[in-house]
């Protein structure tokens, strides 16, 4: 009987020792877990010799996680030897996992022919599964390659659609597509108040694009309260950008003021700003620049000078400007043509305009 029970404990101790061991068995797993974490955080903290040494092993065991950090090392020679083959390799072992991230950097490879031949459809394909996961830098793509019908139709409903759901997840060029889309009405009802709502978004993330249409809804009072101060200021802050566009806007809301107040300081602001645009090529500039030596605001009346800048316009093909120029002409007493037009061609060689040198100064010729 004694010897039974003692037989009947061992049994229980083996079996307690069997189930220890058993579970010792799976304690390899768990320390493989906490290398991929730490290998993951090793990366995030930018000691990437350390994040290789930890992801490599479990890249190689077959882990679409540690394979998406390994292949982005080596795409950006990150703690190792840059390496596009193995990159694409590696992450087009992942993305064919599932793995978001791994999606988008493949279609990337695709999109722009890194390691593989360039295959916009296979790009679209997985920008789209890797949007389809969520993935909001690929949702942002995928939206690109149907505004550009790009490997797929062109679809501008598609294209929102994607812009949409990247820029909910804070994708800030993805906002800047949906206030461009809703503004224009392009794959969306044109709603102007929502196209005021995400350029602000895409503006607090520093986009002068989204900045720059902001402040023109601010001037025609498109879903927004017409604000011209509001919109000069948005444009001063975009004057750092050396912009002609933005540089003409202001000048055109700074003449309005000038002229309703009679300001020959803000004259002569709004002529500084419109020929800093004209020196870059831009022919409503110039226009108006012409103007402001014809009329004497914020200069010296010089209709030479003017008709000068006047046959600048014209050569940008502005249409308009040949009918001032025939008025300068006919009406102003110190016009000369011949004059004028050596000057313009002085302004081409001293601007370094896109110009023929001699053919568009021709008058009636």
């Amino acid at each position: 009987m004694t010897e039974r029970i003692h037989s009947t404990r061992l049994s229980l101790l083996l079996a307690l020792l069997l189930i220890l061991i058993g579970t010792c068995v799976v304690l390899p797993a768990a320390a493989d877990d906490s290398r991929l974490e730490q290998g993951i955080a090793a990366y995030e903290a930018e000691d990437y010799e350390r994040a290789y040494e930890l992801l490599k092993p479990e890249s190689e065991a077959g882990d679409p996680e540690a394979q998406y950090y390994v292949g982005q090392m080596y795409g950006f020679g990150l703690g190792v030897e840059k390496d596009l083959s193995n990159a694409v390799a590696i992450s087009r072992d992942a993305a064919e996992h599932g793995h978001p991230g791994a999606q988008e950097t493949l279609a990337y490879a695709y999109f722009e022919g890194v390691v593989v031949d360039q295959d916009y459809e296979k790009a679209a394909r997985w920008y789209e599964q890797a949007a389809e996961n969520g993935n909001k830098t690929a949702q942002r793509s995928i939206g690109f390659r149907y505004k550009n019908g790009e490997g797929v139709e062109r679809d501008y409903e598609k294209a929102a659609e994607w812009f949409h759901k990247a820029a909910e997840q804070g994708d800030d060029v993805a906002s800047l597509e949906l206030a461009i889309a809703y503004h224009h009405g392009q794959g969306v009802a044109q709603d102007y108040e929502r196209a005021a709502q995400w350029s602000r978004r895409a503006m607090e993330a520093g986009y002068a694009r989204a900045q720059r249409l902001l402040a023109w809804q601010y001037v025609a009072g498109e879903g927004v309260d017409q604000d011209l101060d509001r919109a000069k200021t948005l444009y001063r802050d975009l004057l750092s950008e050396g912009e002609a566009q933005d540089q003409f806007a202001l000048g055109v809301l700074l003449q309005g003021e000038a002229e309703e107040n009679d300001d020959e300081t803000l004259f002569r602001e709004a002529y500084e700003l419109f020929r800093e645009a004209a020196s870059q090529g831009h022919e409503l500039a110039m226009l108006n620049v012409g103007a402001h030596y014809s009329n004497g605001w914020g200069v010296e009346r010089d209709n030479m000078e003017s008709t000068a800048w006047l046959l600048l316009s014209r050569a940008h093909g502005h249409a308009e400007a040949q009918m001032l120029i025939d008025h300068q002409l006919e009406y102003a007493w110190d016009a000369d043509l011949e004059a004028s037009q050596a000057r313009a061609r002085e302004l081409v060689r001293e601007l370094d305009l896109d110009v023929d040198d001699d053919q568009p100064f021709a008058q009636n010729e």
